[in-house]
């Protein structure tokens, strides 16, 4: 009945951020009673419509990967399920170099993160000297 369309329109609208689709759980609500007193389109539909949209944009966003996922094994950036092209800019990215160089070479983090420190220092000075 319409206390299920309303409650499963106000789950979707705090799921939403409590935005609604712009109406705000209130407005969602509101609209959600006035549906089911005309016998508007059934829940499954109206959520349908709410979904579709970001259904697509999933779908858009998964392709784009899938190419970029392609040129990057293209370009032999990859080693097995890795992307080893990683240009450390940031302490997350640190991170992440020092554990992949911990797990290929087979060393602990720690002689990873000095093995990475070493090497960003050398390339350096290689690079100034040139």
């Amino acid at each position: 009945g319409g206390g299920t369309v309303l409650a499963v329109d106000v789950a979707v609208a705090l799921a939403k951020g409590g935005k609604g689709g712009g109406r705000g759980v209130a407005g969602v609500a509101a609209a959600s009673a006035a549906a089911a007193a005309t016998n508007s389109p059934s829940p499954p539909s109206a959520l349908l419509s709410l979904f579709a949209p970001r259904a697509a944009e999933l779908a858009v966003k998964h392709i784009l990967n899938g190419i970029s996922t392609g040129a990057h094994v293209l370009l032999g950036k990859v080693w097995g399920a890795r992307m080893i092209d990683v240009r450390v800019s940031n302490e997350k990215l640190f991170h992440r170099a020092a554990r992949i160089v911990s797990e290929v070479a087979g060393v602990s983090a720690a002689d990873a993160a000095r093995a990475l420190i070493r090497a960003i220092h050398e390339g350096r000075t290689e690079l100034n000297n040139d």
